[in-house]
């Protein structure tokens, strides 16, 4: 049985996830350093949250694992996204 704290957390990281997404454009468009690095930090922690709900969940066949998993890859394509908008911006490659 899922406790409502799992979905809390789930809505709270997810939550962040929208928050630090929202903080890339900026950081991209208007070259602000300071909100790309709260940006990065930021998603690489809800992924880390997530992965770590996800594989804690997944063990006991819970449900809302599902919806970690779901939020996992989101924020990898993300992150995967933005590290290569900002390598194209820096001129890394």
């Amino acid at each position: 049985m899922v406790t409502k704290s799992v979905l809390a957390l789930f809505a709270a990281v997810f939550a962040a996830f929208v928050v630090f997404f929202l903080l890339t454009f900026p950081a991209v468009g208007d070259g602000n350093v300071a909100l790309g690095v709260v940006a990065f930090v930021g998603l690489l922690g809800a992924l880390g949250v997530s992965v770590y709900q996800e594989m804690k969940l997944g063990k006991k066949d819970v449900s809302v694992a599902l919806w970690y998993k779901a939020l996992t890859v989101a924020d990898l394509i993300v992150v995967s996204w933005y590290c290569t908008r900002l390598g194209t911006l820096w001129g890394w490659w």
